[in-house]
């Protein structure tokens, strides 16, 4: 099927603020088709887009109309699994921990923070380095769903250092309850780093895209 020839752009009008001697501001060799209403300068049809009834050069568009408009994208389903394994995560380590959690903040309220870290031991560094993980893992599991790029990278830092600091506690305890439990955490957390990794797709969906660049208004595409 041969190509379909592109329509030639209109001729201007007398309500238009431009002579027919005219040239294009960009394109010498083009008779003008309007002038932009922000510069007043004249330009062909392809260098014009209308906004609000007017027509405006590219240049002076952002002037007019506040830039292009961001485009919002919905997490993707795989945002919203990691987020509930955060949470998943770190209910699971509070409810192993919250008895020995609560005997590490009863000690420093007896000892108080300075020798109580003077006379920490390693139980209590694995205790409270437990409850800092977990609390991080709550605020990821919000962050997670968020369309900012900070916040994401925030989530991955969290999920490294859980699946690290507990596999490394995993390997070095017996073999037991609490080696059990310490799998369960590492095994959720490498599931969790899969959907982490797989939510970046859903942020640059081609529908999602397709959705809101229908939204915005395009300069017109022509040869040059």
């Amino acid at each position: 099927m041969p190509p379909k020839e592109k329509a030639p752009p209109p001729e201007p009008d007398a309500s238009r603020s431009v002579s027919r001697g005219d040239a294009c501001f960009n394109h010498p060799w083009r008779q003008a088709y309007s002038k932009c209403t922000y510069c007043l300068r004249p330009f062909c049809y392809a260098d014009l887009v209308e906004h609000n009834g007017n027509e405006y050069c590219l240049e002076d568009l952002e002037h007019v109309s506040g830039g292009v408009p961001k485009l919002k994208l919905t997490p993707s389903r795989f945002s919203y699994v990691s987020s509930f394994l955060f949470l998943a995560n770190s209910l699971l380590i509070i409810f192993y921990l919250l008895p020995q959690m609560l005997l590490v903040l009863d000690s420093i309220g007896k000892l108080g923070p300075g020798l109580f870290l003077a006379n920490i031991s390693y139980i209590d560094w694995i205790v409270g380095l437990s409850g800092m993980f977990a609390l991080l893992g709550i605020a990821s599991s919000l962050a997670v769903i968020s369309q900012s790029r900070a916040k994401f990278f925030f989530a991955v830092f969290v999920l490294m250092g859980t699946l690290l600091f507990f596999t490394f506690f995993l390997l070095n305890v017996p073999s037991n309850a609490q080696s059990t439990y310490l799998l369960y955490i590492v095994i959720i957390a490498f599931v969790n780093m899969i959907m982490l990794s797989l939510s970046r797709f859903g942020y640059e969906g081609k529908a999602s895209q397709k959705k809101y660049y229908d939204q915005v208004e395009w300069p017109r595409v022509e040869t040059f």
